[in-house]
């Protein structure tokens, strides 16, 4: 993932229809293996943007390594750590057959 998709995965939450403020998602980044610095499951390279929510993360209890986004209010998507064993939702990237864009969707 790219800065650039990073950016874009926030953008595009915001136009979701039918997401609430309590609406959390996996972001698939863990310190994991690394308390130094966040790195994305699926290669495994730093995150670099990121737009953490005030004060985190603070891994509190030593057990929050997965990052997560989540709506505070209405539009305003923000980053957390949290336990990696919480049950929230995903986000997943597909590409349009119509139109050929990528697009994303959420379970």
């Amino acid at each position: 993932m790219t800065e650039q998709d990073q950016k874009d995965v926030g953008d595009l939450l915001k136009y979701e229809d039918g997401l609430d403020t309590a609406v959390e998602f996996w972001i698939f980044a863990t310190n994991l293996g690394d308390k130094s610095s966040y790195h994305w499951l699926h290669s495994g390279r730093s995150v670099i943007y990121s737009v953490f929510y005030n004060n985190q993360p603070d891994n509190a209890d030593n057990t929050e390594n997965c990052l997560q986004i989540f709506q505070l209010t209405k539009g305003n998507f923000f980053w957390n750590a949290v336990p990696c064993a919480f049950n929230l939702r995903f986000i997943c990237q597909y590409k349009n057959q119509s139109s050929g864009n990528n697009g994303i969707g959420v379970l």
